[in-house]
């Protein structure tokens, strides 16, 4: 394409021609390196050619006559003025220079070098260099110059740091000669301002792309070279833009202030801050900044903020506008602090997006400036600067509207305490005058109370417009206003309704926010957890700081208490106690609420961090980082030098000041208005801040006598004293765990009250209440007789409750129980009118059966309550004993009793799951109704709970499939099916606690109750439906953990049979609905009650298989602590690991070959359930086990290799198993292959899906490989050199079958380089080539695989019922597809 032809096209594309810009692109475009040499040679000169004729376009004058240009105006019919002929003139330069970037991006590399140094010298031609003749670059308009820096920057990052380093010297000597020469007319010129505006360009299109550190345009290793390069020259860059200021050349150019803005900014992004604030950049930005400019002004003071720590400079040359020095610098940090405070404050204090990006920025580099630089600022920074700052942050930032600047203004003060706190002790221990704190003087720009009372402020509970009413209303808020202003008094903002503009709605937060953070209640949350950080590292900065803030804080609660106590009460207009308003809405609109809400959050921040000095009262200075001040055993004597040393002028300590504050709380007598609330809210807060008892122990009786006449007092009973109890009960529990040592002493009087008060108690809420917290401080108690009398003594009534039912179901026949137990719950129903009959006495009848129910359900989860709480504390003569070779047992208060309490529950749970059987609840309707599942059953149900909106629509589901006959009362149907879910799930988390206690107290349990136990927990598994099987395992079996041993294979394979079963039923139930039958008449009522219970049976065998899987998880993890005996022949004396180290890790599992091959028979099976879940848990189980089985003993290792074999050919048989039966998604009908589900993109046989499966199965063949290797460790001798000799392999047979399973997917030197990597334990590329080789061969379904996947033998591990669930005949009764327990609920 000659010269005349480009620049037609150029005129043509311009006018909106497609083929003259295809034409255009096709000149610019990458090409392929050609093989043939000749064919080389032609395209250089090609790409020659194309240069000339782009660069040529570039060169135009616009005084020049060019031929092309006046044939191009000629033919638009107007005379060949001068303004069109540069007009015209102008575009070429443009397109050129665009061109020429494409140019360069794609052809650079194949250019040779001739070609390279001509486009470079074209570009330095551009530039004067000394002489006085303008160049062409004088005519480029602002739209060519910015395609011009383009240009050479493309160039410059492919050719730097290796060459043309030249380049920055000749455009700095250039401009620096013509500043010289012009002096003040330079802004005149336009060759000068044409060189500032390239160079400038250039500076910026470099920065931006070495910022970017994800562009793949310029590498790490080059851009960090290319940095090294402007650092070498940035001393004269910015000397050369400090003569453009000073010469004046920004005056009247907004183009090219725009310009020396953006150099800033882009430059600060890679350079270090120091060198900025050297060179006065945040003067000029200060002076300079305006709304058009302010946000990159903003972007680059943040920049700068990141590193303004002083390092010396290379090639500093030396000048008379600046001061390098570092005493200098240190004045020039005072600077830049104090204009970064006035940026700030040329902002309005609005709610406006742009102003609020802009704020948030600013409140992000000061974030940034005190994590970073914290300690170099805080040691550089003089007072007055550092005040400044920290008040801006405070009063600004800190007290602005939106949500999220104030939480980044709240974490930059803690960034800044925790730097305060590096400081050292030398810097921050301040003096006494008078009894009166003065801080260090390195420290007096930190003013806590103010910092405090801001934080206090921000705090509070309001601005939640979703629970606020009125709140425009102006007196529902002029209290507030009155106190902040009193208190915080920041003069920006002094007239303003304070209330209105700290705590409304901002939609800037909205924008602001993604995920959770944009609702009002998570960001709150996430403010005050900001704030607690920031009081509690405030208070923590030293001792003394920590008493004076304390003092602080009561302050403030001085101020607020006349809201509190003396106010009125009034929401809006009107009294807040109006009986519509809500609990929450109350505590966010409710002054007094507010208020005291704040006062009792700021005190427990302030002590946040003790907590963690005195999770352990032994810690020591030698074994801990906590400040000794800190320490419960070394504060008091810390706090006494520190008396001696100030002359003893201090009066208190902060232990005194904290429990003065909390004694002045508790003995403030509150209003009768939300008492309650607020008395809740005191107790939280004295749960929270009893550690102080831990320094100093005095108060503990008033303390004590406090929270339990709270306990004893009796109320009316209404839900706010209740509310009142409940908190006074997990005050009381909070101190017996955080001072059990303190409690212990005072335990006896306060049982002898309680008991008093349990003996003319009559409610049972208050009676369960009262021996809550006889168990909670029972268990302070180091004397385990007394502990043992007293637990005994508060679980003996529920213990003869349930042994005197026990024995009434125990005095009739086995099968005569359930139905005995039935009537005893639920009586026989609701009886017909009759003459005789009364409505009175049914409902003494019903009330009375009501009341058997809740008793029941309340005698469970107490004694539940009872056995998990009253654990006995290690004495310190134990702990000790602990630290030698001798353990003193630990035992349980109630072991003497578990036994009786577990086989009296066993008996009644026996009795209650023979109501389950599906032949007892047929004998009458009444049984039919009550027995069915109700709301809670199915929402138990993960499935349910996460497709389930609403109450409503859960209830018309789950009666829309078990319905409830018109003759009988709805509400006390839905009643009796709550009591039987919730009496099954106490019952079994009753038998679930016992095992777990027995198990960590080493109790024997089991043999003496090993009768009940198979009646109770083993054999109901064989008929209970899959939701109650859920429940047995979840709360019985699993915490049970190896208790049932001896059960335990009967337990798994007859769960995972009945699982097996369920889903072969539910694929062909699938399989019928879908197909349904013409010729019955249409049934809707019928087809939908089949269909969700479908649905109820598909989420409880999810649920019941995912338990399972727990429970085999449960298996493998417990270690046995003492010698196990194998099971291999009799009279056998080989012992495993019997006395020697390491016995521990011996499980109980791995040397029983019975239960191993249970377990492993259900792990396969799972792999058949259609459940991704499950069968990725499977799959895990069964690597867990591949990687333990090689460190058990000789007995364990050989039945692992046995296994191994078995399971390898059973996950090779899986992966050729077609997946068709997705049961979350009925109706589903695509064509096979579909991806559209999760379970069919899981099992896809599409690449987009097989990462799934593939990739689980192939991570665990290669474990079971590996795993067949180290059971017979004389493998690894047949890899010699890095190759397997054959012959020596054919001796491990087991190893060479192992191998012969992947001749499917691997050739045989696949195999073979397969196994070698296995032996030298490269476990990445040996998972990668097995991957690689099921990949090509099952998605390919390829017939030399499946030849000979079809040799292969079943495996002892495959069970029949597994493998019939995809595979399920059309023989079978409706009673075996639909389940003989429920099939009568749908066929009466």
């Amino acid at each position: 394409m000659f010269r005349e032809e480009v620049v037609a096209a150029v005129f043509a594309a311009h006018e909106g021609s497609y083929v003259a810009t295809q034409r255009l692109q096709q000149l610019v475009e990458c090409r392929d390196d050609p093989a043939d040499p000749a064919m080389a040679l032609e395209l250089q000169r090609q790409l020659a050619l194309a240069y000339d004729a782009l660069i040529s376009l570039t060169q135009i004058s616009h005084n020049s006559r060019d031929e092309a240009v006046l044939a191009f105006v000629s033919t638009k019919g107007a005379a060949a003025t001068r303004e069109n002929y540069i007009e015209c003139v102008d575009l070429l330069r443009f397109y050129g220079f665009t061109l020429l970037v494409k140019f360069v991006e794609n052809h650079w590399h194949r250019l040779p070098d001739e070609l390279r140094r001509r486009c470079k010298g074209d570009m330095e031609r551009l530039f004067s260099c000394g002489r006085g003749e303008p160049t062409v670059a004088a005519e480029y308009n602002a739209l060519a110059a910015p395609k011009v820096s383009q240009y050479v920057a493309t160039i410059a990052i492919r050719e730097w740091p290796v060459s043309w380093h030249e380049f920055i010297p000749l455009c700095l000597q250039s401009l620096n000669a013509r500043f010289a020469s012009l002096g003040g007319k330079a802004n005149e010129c336009k060759q000068t301002l044409a060189e500032l505006c390239i160079f400038g360009g250039l500076l910026s299109e470099i920065s931006v792309d070495i910022t970017d550190c994800m562009d793949n345009k310029v590498l790490y290793k080059k851009r960090t070279q290319i940095l090294g390069l402007f650092q070498n020259h940035i001393c004269e860059i910015f000397l050369m833009i400090h003569r453009v200021i000073v010469l004046g050349m920004l005056n009247g150019q907004p183009q090219i202030l725009q310009m020396v803005i953006s150099i800033f900014r882009n430059l600060s992004g890679i350079m270090d801050g120091f060198v900025f604030v050297e060179f006065d950049v945040d003067d000029f930005l200060r002076a300079n900044i305006d709304v058009t400019n302010r946000s990159d002004v903003i972007q680059t003071l943040h920049n700068i903020c990141t590193n303004v720590v002083r390092k010396p400079l290379k090639n500093m040359p030396k000048s008379p506008d600046f001061d390098l020095s570092n005493d200098a610098y240190k004045l020039k940090l005072n600077r830049f602090v104090r204009n970064l405070v006035s940026v700030g404050e040329s902002m309005q204090l609005d709610c406006s997006l742009e102003t609020a990006c802009d704020q948030l920025q600013l409140t992000q580099a000061i974030k940034v400036l005190f994590e970073r630089n914290g300690v170099y600022v805080l040691t550089n920074l003089d007072v007055d600067s550092l005040k400044l700052l920290v008040e801006y942050l405070q009063g600004h930032l800190v007290m602005h509207p939106s949500m999220q600047i104030a939480t980044c203004a709240v974490t930059a003060l803690n960034g800044m305490l925790r730097r305060v706190g590096a400081l050292g002790e030398a810097r921050l221990c301040g003096e006494y005058h008078s009894g009166v704190f003065v801080p260090n003087p390195c420290v007096r720009w930190l003013d806590h109370r103010r910092m405090l009372l801001v934080l206090f402020v921000r705090c509070l509970k309001m601005g939640n417009t979703a629970l606020s009413e009125n709140a425009e209303h102006p007196s529902s808020s002029s209290t507030i206003d009155e106190f902040i202003a009193e208190s915080v008094g920041t003069y920006h903002v002094r007239s303003q309704r304070w209330s209105k503009l700290l705590f409304a709605y901002v939609p800037i937060d909205d924008e602001f926010c993604v995920g959770q953070l944009k609702n009002f209640e998570p960001r709150f949350a996430a403010l005050r957890s900001a704030i607690l950080n920031c009081v509690s590292l405030l208070c923590t900065v030293s001792h003394d700081y920590m008493n004076a803030c304390i003092k602080a804080l009561a302050d403030i609660f001085t101020t607020a208490q006349r809201v509190v106590m003396d106010a009125p009460c009034v929401h809006a207009a009107s009294i807040c106690t109006i009986q519509n308003i809500s609990e929450k809405r109350l505590q966010w609109t409710c002054k007094k609420l507010v208020l005291f809400d704040g006062t009792c959050f700021m005190f427990e921040a302030a002590l946040s961090r003790l907590r963690g000095a005195t999770i352990d009262v032994t810690t020591t200075v030698d074994n801990t980082k906590t400040p000794e001040w800190m320490q419960p055993a070394a504060a008091n004597s810390v706090l006494q030098a520190a008396q001696a040393k100030a002359g003893g002028n201090m009066v208190d300590t902060w232990i005194s000041t904290g429990l003065t504050y909390l004694l002045h709380m508790l003995g403030l007598q509150l209003p009768s208005v939300h008492g309650a609330q607020l008395e809740v809210r005191r107790l939280g807060m004295l749960s929270s801040s009893a550690i102080l008892l831990l320094y100093n122990s005095e108060p503990t009786e008033r303390i004590l006598e406090y929270v339990v006449g709270l306990l004893l007092v009796q109320g009316a009973g209404d839900g706010h004293v209740t509310k009142v109890h409940r908190s006074a009960l997990v005050t009381l529990i909070s101190l017996c765990k955080s001072c059990s040592g303190l409690v212990s002493a005072y335990v006896e009087p306060i049982v002898q009250r309680i008991r008093q008060c349990l003996n003319v108690a009559e409610d049972e809420s208050a009676r369960d209440l009262l021996l809550e917290s006889l168990v909670a401080l029972t268990s302070c108690l180091q004397n385990f007789e007394t502990q043992r009398r007293l637990t005994n003594e508060i679980i003996a009534p529920y213990v003869d409750d349930i042994a005197a039912l026990a024995t009434k179901v125990s005095s009739v026949k086995l099968e005569e129980r359930p139905a005995m137990l039935f009537a005893f719950l639920y009586g026989s129903g609701p009886n017909p009118a009759s003459a005789s009959g009364s409505p009175a006495r049914e409902a003494t009848d019903e009330e009375s059966l009501d009341r058997r129910r809740r008793n029941l359900r309340r005698v469970f989860t107490m004694s539940l309550s009872i056995i998990r709480c009253c654990v006995v504390p290690n004495s310190p003569e134990e702990r000790s004993k602990a630290n030698h070779a001798e353990r003193v047992p630990v035992r349980h208060p109630l072991e003497d009793r578990l036994l009786d309490i577990f086989v009296s529950t066993c008996t009644i749970l026996r009795a209650l799951s023979g109501m389950w059987r599906p032949g007892f609840r047929t004998q009458d309707d009444w049984r039919k109704v009550v027995l069915s599942p109700g709301e809670e059953e199915w929402i138990s149900l993960q499935g349910f709970n996460e497709a389930i909106a609403t109450e409503e629509s859960l209830r018309r589901l789950v009666e829309s499939v078990f319905s409830i006959p018109s003759t009988m009362d709805a509400k006390l149907v839905r009643k009796c099916r709550r009591h039987d879910f919730l009496l099954r799930q106490s019952a079994l988390k009753l038998c679930g606690e016992i095992f777990s206690t027995a198990i960590t107290f080493k109790i024997d349990l089991v043999p003496h109750a090993e009768a009940v136990v198979m009646e109770a927990l083993v054999e109901p598994l064989e008929w209970i439906s899959m939701s109650h099987l859920a429940q047995y395992l979840k709360f019985a079996l699993v915490p049970s953990k190896l208790s049932l041993r001896n059960v335990l294979s009967k337990v798994i394979s007859t769960i995972s049979e009945r699982i097996n079963a369920e889903w072969k039923a539910l694929n062909r139930l699938q399989r019928n609905l879908l197909a349904g039958d013409e010729g019955a008449a249409a049934n809707r009522s019928a087809e939908s009650r089949i269909l969700h219970l479908y649905y109820l049976r598909v989420y409880a065998s999810i649920e019941t298989g995912l338990q399972l899987m727990a429970l085999v998880a449960t298996a493998f993890r417990i270690r046995c602590l003492h010698a196990l005996e194998n099971e291999s022949e009799a009279g056998s004396d080989e012992v495993v690991m019997m006395g020697t180290p390491g016995s521990e890790q011996v499980s109980v599992v791995f040397g029983s070959r019975e239960l191993l091959t249970c377990i492993l028979q259900c792990l396969c099976s799972a792999l058949c359930w259609p459940h991704c879940r499950c069968v990725t848990e499977a799959l895990r189980l069964l690597r867990t086990y591949a990687k333990i089985a090689p460190t058990m003993d000789s007995y364990s290792v050989s039945i692992a290799e046995s296994f191994a074999s078995e399971v390898l050919l059973v996950l090779h048989k899986q992966l050729r198993i077609e997946r068709t039966f997705d049961p979350l998604n009925l109706g589903n009908d695509e064509g096979h292959g579909s991806t559209t589900t999760a379970y069919k993109r899981f099992w896809s046989n599409t690449r987009d899906g097989s990462t799934n499966y593939i990739k689980e199965f192939v991570n665990t063949m290669s474990t079971f490989y590996e795993c067949l290797v180290k059971c017979q460790p004389g493998v690894t001798g047949v890899l010699n050199q890095g190759e397997i000799n054959v012959q020596a392999l054919l001796r491990f047979s087991s190893v060479v079958e192992a191998v012969k399973l992947l001749t499917p997917y691997l050739q045989e030197h696949e195999c073979l380089n397969f196994l070698t990597k296995i032996i030298s334990h490269n476990s990445v590329e040996s998972r990668a080539l097995l991957q690689a080789g099921i990949e090509a061969n099952v998605l390919d379904q390829n017939a030399r695989a499946n030849a000979k996947m079809l040799q292969f033998t079943a495996s002892i591990l495959e069970t029949r019922s597994a493998m019939e669930i995809e595979r399920s005949g059309s023989g079978e009764s409706d009673d075996e597809f639909l389940g003989s327990d429920i099939a009568y609920l749908l066929f009466e």
